[in-house]
């Protein structure tokens, strides 16, 4: 299309010239879309997959709120729960934690 459109411009068709701009520019953007970082494919995730990666996210932001109210609590499960395919929290059986209700 870029050969096309040099050839285009010698023979000065405005219409043509501004037709092959605008499909270099859409296909440009698409083929852009689809290439991840460093010219990888990217990969189409499957359900399962984007369910760990939303679940891992809303961990980590409720223990980042968490951690804005109660530091102590907040680095607690920072260090303590996982993610990945399961979300275990396994807490540390050498520290004595004591939960408080309000």
């Amino acid at each position: 299309m870029r050969e096309e459109l040099q050839e285009t411009k010698i023979f000065n068709d405005e219409v043509r010239i501004e037709t092959l701009e605008e499909e270099i520019d859409f296909l440009t953007k698409e083929l852009s879309r689809a290439i991840g970082l460093g010219g990888r494919n990217r990969k189409a995730r499957n359900p399962s997959e984007k369910a760990c990666i939303n679940v891992t996210r809303a961990i980590r932001t409720a223990i980042k709120r968490i951690t804005e109210i109660n530091p102590p609590a907040g680095d607690n499960l920072t260090r303590m729960v996982k993610t990945g395919i399961l979300y275990p929290y396994n807490p540390d059986p050498l520290a004595r934690i004591q939960w408080h209700t309000n």
